[in-house]
């Protein structure tokens, strides 16, 4: 087999499928759409924590040569040198774990001529530090009359770019009993508006905070970098409180389900995603 030179650009995906055949190139698009992750690698200190921390805060991402077999399982191939983060990939505890993170990396299967195929390509992803959580942990409240329930999700959008043309700037309250209220700082006919959405949504949100620990988390995840958008998310469940201030708060441990919570929040009142960062940004979920 001809083996092309690595790394190729992180937009590129090269498809091997046999010896002397000609290697295809994919553009960036094609490579997202056979991803079925987030590309992210978290807690990898033996690649040197103090370099993934300081990294993580200002969206530091690691390039890995990878393999993908026909059934869309990847390994681990080579760290190129020139990665812009300087990870100790020299060190063999290193080189495991990030062998074993991207272990785990599934793809759809990549195809030519209608038959799944082995692919080699350079990934982009990107570091962050491990999950922080409270400690010790604190377990989910009962829910005695689901319509006590209260669940406040507040946004400031900072000033970054968002793809939405609806405002950054609001406060999304859902009641137990499917009343839904958006408060917009800004004044005119749409500063308050109040809707309802089936209270069967709330019991699937509610069971949503319920997976993800929800009363567990930290109260704040604040990474020390400026102008990025703030979301603060609170349950409320009589006189039970929970709440957690995120400012990119991934790259500082945040667990990566709070942004998901934050996005089912808005789905569940009819809000579109903000989707705020640019083209490259690798989490999109806000």
């Amino acid at each position: 087999m001809k083996t092309p030179a690595w790394p190729i650009a992180a937009s590129t995906l090269a498809l091997i499928a046999c010896a002397d055949e000609p290697m295809f190139v994919a553009d960036r698009l094609e490579v997202e759409a056979h991803r079925e992750f987030v590309a992210v690698i978290r807690g990898v200190d033996a690649c040197g924590g103090g370099v993934i921390q300081l990294s993580a805060a200002y969206g530091g991402f690691v390039n890995l040569t990878v393999e993908v077999d026909p059934s869309g399982h990847a390994r681990l191939l080579d760290v190129p040198e020139q990665s812009p983060l300087a990870l100790d990939v020299a060190n063999p505890n290193c080189r495991k774990q990030l062998e074993v993170v991207t272990e785990a990396w599934r793809y759809r299967p990549f195809e030519r001529d209608g038959l799944a195929t082995k692919a080699q390509f350079a990934e982009r992803a990107l570091i962050l530090p491990a999950e922080r959580w409270r400690v010790p942990r604190r377990q989910f409240p009962a829910i005695a009359n689901p319509d006590f329930v209260l669940i406040t999700l507040t946004r400031s959008g900072g000033w970054i770019h968002c793809e939405s043309e609806r405002s950054r700037y609001y406060r999304l309250q859902i009641h137990g009993d499917g009343n839904v209220t958006i408060t917009s700082p800004m004044p005119g006919p749409d500063a308050i508006r109040r809707q309802r959405i089936d209270p069967a949504v709330v019991e699937n949100l509610v069971e949503q905070f319920r997976a993800a620990d929800f009363f567990s988390f930290e109260e704040e995840y604040h990474a020390p970098i400026t102008d990025q958008p703030r979301q603060t998310l609170t349950f409320e469940a009589g006189q039970v409180r929970a709440s957690v201030s995120d400012y990119v708060g991934e790259t500082v441990g945040m667990p990566l389900v709070v942004r998901d919570l934050e996005v089912a929040v808005d789905a569940a009142a009819g809000l579109e995603p903000l989707r705020c960062g640019g083209p490259d940004t690798v989490l999109q979920q806000w």
